[in-house]
């Protein structure tokens, strides 16, 4: 990854910028203050994509390139949302407003990523490879929910009946029945508990480490408990 380290930086900076600049205008488009509406998705956005485009720079690991991604990913649902309001809900003709319904559950994907960010800190790797099969559980669950997700949207689209709430999510699908809502909550419990793995993992690493590893260690679990708190 090194060798395009430079080039995939250069790319996916732009492109961060590019998604954090829309957030303002497309919030005022549907009538919502930026900073009451998107201000979480900002305050954890720019810092993930600085970050990353620096940690691509200098050292063309996989923590860089997944932190670009977070921060793309979950403005660039923020971005969909408002778009979405604006069409649906205020009734502006804007044009690919069905296409813009698959862009808003990429907060799915983004949410996804912290995880990993924790699980692959500091080198971009798997610690061993007794982790593949963990790692192979929780990517699977979480594409189970965004195709889910997709499905949805897909219904929406076909039965020409697409409905958003104030955060741009679509509303007119019809939900689950009680067993399958059974199932998607359990299914995110595990995925709770995967992501709680990984956490425990660099804890006990932690308590193992010493100087700049100990030190490094501190700062991911101050930042992951910082996104943890502003997600929530």
């Amino acid at each position: 990854m090194k060798g395009v380290s430079r080039l995939t930086a250069l790319a996916l900076g732009v492109l961060a910028l590019a998604v954090i600049t829309a957030v303002i205008p497309l919030a005022v488009l549907a009538r919502q203050n930026p900073l009451a509406s998107a201000g979480t998705g900002l305050a954890l956005g720019v810092p993930f994509a600085a970050v990353g485009v620096v940690v691509l720079r200098r050292q063309g690991n996989l923590i860089g390139a997944l932190s670009l991604a977070f921060a793309v990913m979950f403005l660039l649902s923020i971005d969909a949302g408002f778009y979405l309001v604006a069409r649906y809900r205020l009734g502006r003709q804007l044009p690919l407003g069905p296409a813009v319904l698959f862009v808003q559950p990429l907060w799915e994907v983004a949410l996804a990523i912290l995880p990993l960010i924790v699980l692959l800190f500091p080198a971009g790797r798997l610690p061993t490879r007794r982790w593949r099969p963990v790692l192979v559980l929780y990517a699977a669950l979480w594409a189970l929910f965004l195709a889910t997700s997709y499905v949805r949207a897909a219904g929406a689209v076909a039965g020409h009946d697409i409905r958003v709430d104030t955060g741009g999510d679509l509303t007119s699908a019809a939900h689950g029945t009680g067993s399958t809502d059974r199932v998607a909550a359990a299914g995110f419990l595990l995925l709770v508990l995967l992501a709680l793995s990984f956490a425990g993992r660099q804890l006990l690493s932690w308590r193992r480490s010493h100087g700049e590893r100990r030190q490094q260690l501190k700062w991911l679990v101050s930042g992951g408990a910082f996104s943890v708190v502003a997600v929530a």
